[in-house]
């Protein structure tokens, strides 16, 4: 069976199935059918790539045509190498066969795999009595006659097909046992396919399906917020769709004033992928082509999926089995391990174009649970009933160590601290704690406490950054349902191994999804990546990222942070040919809704309230000369540098106005 690799890069140039993993010599044999093993024959050409799974810094390889060297090479770490290799046909075997050995170096560590082997070589043209052959002819400047022998015409002329020009001839039969093409010129390499047109030989199409295109040029299908779905989502089983209400609402003043449109995918599939199901690709078309074409009328800003994502290579697997194994309808991300972001890399170049996130929807009740916590969210956010309780929690920051070991807690706790300075700053300001992982279990009490009651009370951030999986993280924080948040919903950051994985092939809700689909508690969304972690990296990644959140970013949509960060790392000289790092920045990924924000303050909101001015003595009287007065003031919106003025005044008796204090404070 081939084995799919598991630690690479989303891109599909370096993404693939093996013949297998191995340290030891492996080896091809290809036989070769009527090889024309003349001396004067032009010699056969191997196209052959192999790829690396170990922290090698240095594979080394080479690879053997039955016995003679061909290629002798070195490629480091999890990164590949194609050969484009010369081999002479006299070193043909006596049963027309080559073996190609690969050996690697010996060393313990030295593991790779054969991705492909293609084998071009000099052939006869005796077709051995096959009703179909395809082969292949060099450039050539003049007219080139050919005769073709012992091929099963079947009683017809058969017809020659140029592959490469889309154009066919039909064979001259006019001499019995051959058939004669005069071929023209050509500068660059024909292939061809010459085919019996006996119809017991010929595959016959026996049905054809009508398809009706969803016409995307109409002005009507056009918007600024894409939403990408099964169709079967918009149905509860009572008759509810929540996918349109979620459509409705990103259209409404409170949900942003867009443009919102539902594309299904069995419509992208048809218009933009030639109708193969499951197909990435056809996803990522679409959205170039709105994302790109200048006759889509209003630009996208995000696009939105929602439903179970699942990945390719599981596809076929899935396809086969019960909705009751698998209670979702999947619809695809980019590549294995899977990226959404990838969707819109439509340059190719690792920089994502579009703010996309996607709602991991096992069904038609998880997109309403959702969407009521959006609702909440925002009608918060954009409340003018603004106070310290409703507003204030949103600027709390909750760092989480989840680390015991000395040697990875010491970096996890550099980061979270790092990180605790830069969210701190304008224009977020946030007041960030870091609580680490003691080996005491008084003080693993007390932070379990305050963990709880950060969430509890509400976080605008929680970041755990430590050992994880999809189904777990440390300190009770994979038991969602057990907080009483309710309005008060973080962006959880799990930057740890796998903790965002949401594209796992099982019929169970894991982490990420049980956060976000617990009615009236749990987060607004969750950021983790879908695949291993390394803390160096994922402490840069988030460095970056909060820089955006806290500073000139602070008041855009977590989408379009995420995509800037991506971007503008990538674009780093240190960064861009580095594969690990590229590794992360494919596969952290959003589970949420790209268009919430953390927070939408663009200017600075004071807030004084009645129970934040304390006084010294409740029992006034006339016989005191003095009284002390304690302020409290709140900056509830963006943070700024800038001093406010705090100006108390006293009313008399004559109800004229005295100042008492009035004072520029930093």
């Amino acid at each position: 069976m081939p084995e799919l690799l598991n630690l690479n890069l989303s891109q599909y140039q370096k993404e693939g199935y093996v013949k297998k993993f191995t340290t030891a010599m492996d080896s091809v044999i290809l036989t070769c059918v009527n090889p024309y093993t003349d001396i004067s024959a032009p010699s056969a050409t191997l196209n052959t790539t192999v790829v690396g799974r170990s922290y090698l810094s240095s594979h080394t390889l080479q690879v053997f045509a039955n016995g003679t060297l061909l290629a002798d090479t070195t490629y480091p770490r999890f990164d590949f190498v194609r050969l484009n290799e010369t081999v002479h046909m006299n070193t043909i075997s006596g049963a027309n066969s080559f073996t190609f050995l690969y050996k690697p170096s010996g060393i313990s560590s030295d593991r790779y795999g054969i991705v492909n082997l293609d084998f071009t070589y000099p052939v006869t043209f005796d077709f051995t009595n096959a009703t179909s052959y395809s082969f292949q002819l060099e450039p050539q400047n003049n007219v080139r006659y050919i005769e073709v022998t012992n091929f099963n015409k079947g009683g017809f002329q058969p017809v020659l097909y140029n592959r490469t020009t889309s154009t066919y001839m039909i064979g001259d039969t006019s001499v019995a046992g051959t058939i004669r093409f005069a071929l023209p010129a050509s500068l660059v390499t024909q292939n061809y396919t010459l085919q019996s047109r006996n119809a017991a030989t010929l595959n016959l199409v026996q049905n054809l399906n009508p398809i009706t295109f969803k016409n995307f040029t109409l002005a009507a299908q056009h918007g600024n917020f894409i939403i990408i779905t099964d169709s079967r989502y918009t149905n509860d089983g009572n008759g509810n769709n929540y996918v349109e209400a979620y459509r409705a609402y990103r259209n409404s003043a409170a949900g942003g004033s867009n443009q919102a449109i539902v594309a299904y995918v069995n419509d992208i599939y048809n218009e933009f992928g030639y109708g193969y199901e499951f197909s990435s690709l056809a996803l990522k078309n679409f959205l170039q082509y709105a994302s790109t074409n200048p006759s889509w009328s209003n630009t996208p800003k995000h696009a939105f999926i929602i439903g179970k994502g699942l990945e390719y290579n599981v596809f076929l697997s899935y396809k086969a089995s019960t909705y009751n194994s698998f209670p979702f309808y999947a619809v695809p991300t980019f590549g294995q391990p899977g990226s959404d972001l990838l969707l819109t890399d439509f340059n190719k170049n690792d920089k994502p174009m579009l703010s996309i996130g996607r709602l991991s929807a096992f069904n038609a009740n998880d997109i309403k649970t959702y969407l009521d916590k959006v609702k909440d969210h925002e009608l918060n956010q954009n409340s003018a009933q603004h106070n310290a309780d409703t507003k204030l929690w949103s600027k709390r920051v909750l760092h989480i160590a989840g680390a015991t070991d000395p040697a990875q807690l010491s970096p996890i706790l550099d980061a979270l601290i790092r990180q605790k300075t830069i969210i701190s700053k304008p224009n977020f300001g946030g007041n960030a704690v870091v609580v680490a992982k003691s080996s005491s279990a008084e003080q693993e009490s007390i932070n379990n406490t305050t963990i709880d009651s950060m969430i509890n009370i509400g976080s605008g951030i929680v970041q755990f950054f430590g050992h994880s999986s999809a189904s777990t993280i440390d300190y009770g924080l994979d038991f969602p349902e057990k907080y009483t948040n309710y309005k008060n919903y973080p962006l959880i950051i799990a930057n740890g191994c796998g903790a965002g994985n949401i594209f796992l092939y099982t019929g169970q809700k894991y982490l990420s999804e049980r956060f976000l689909f617990t009615p009236n508690a749990g987060a607004i969304g969750f950021l983790a990546s879908v695949n291993t972690g390394f803390s160096g990296y994922l402490g840069f990644y988030t460095d970056s990222l909060y820089v955006r959140m806290a500073t000139s970013m602070s008041d855009q949509s977590i989408g379009n942070q995420l995509i800037n960060n991506v971007t503008s790392l990538i674009s780093l000289p240190n960064f861009n040919n580095d594969f690990l790092f590229k590794m992360h920045t494919h596969q952290i990924i959003l589970n949420g809704d790209p268009a919430v924000k953390v927070t939408n303050s663009t200017l600075p909101d004071y807030s004084i309230e009645l129970k934040d001015v304390i006084l010294s003595n409740d029992d006034l009287t006339l016989a005191m000369d003095s009284f002390e007065m304690e302020i409290k003031y709140h900056n509830l919106g963006k943070y700024t540098i800038d001093s406010v003025e705090l100006l108390v005044q006293r009313r008399l008796s004559d109800n004229s106005l005295k100042i008492i204090y009035a004072q520029k404070i930093p």
